[in-house]
């Protein structure tokens, strides 16, 4: 019973805790996905700059073998514009 309580006296939680704390920290890595939408920005941006519309941005990326629909252009440019 002794050699129990001498164990635990000897163990440091706080330390141990953060320790723990750091390692879960470096493992979670935060990723963040590049959209298809990446490649074409400028020429989005440069589509609505004269005049297209959402549809013909949609066209245009049809065009190139992407498949995104109207609100989805919609945001990534809305998002675009907002991180520029």
């Amino acid at each position: 019973m002794r050699n129990v309580f001498l164990a635990m006296k000897m163990f440091d939680a706080a330390a141990e805790l953060e320790d723990v704390r750091a390692s879960r920290k470096a493992r979670r890595r935060r990723t963040t996905r590049r959209s298809r939408l990446d490649r074409y920005t400028a020429e989005l941006h440069a589509l609505r700059t004269v005049g297209g519309s959402l549809a013909d941005c949609v066209f245009f990326l049809r065009q190139k073998k992407i498949k995104a629909g109207r609100s989805t252009v919609h945001r990534f440019l809305a998002k675009a514009k907002k991180n520029a």
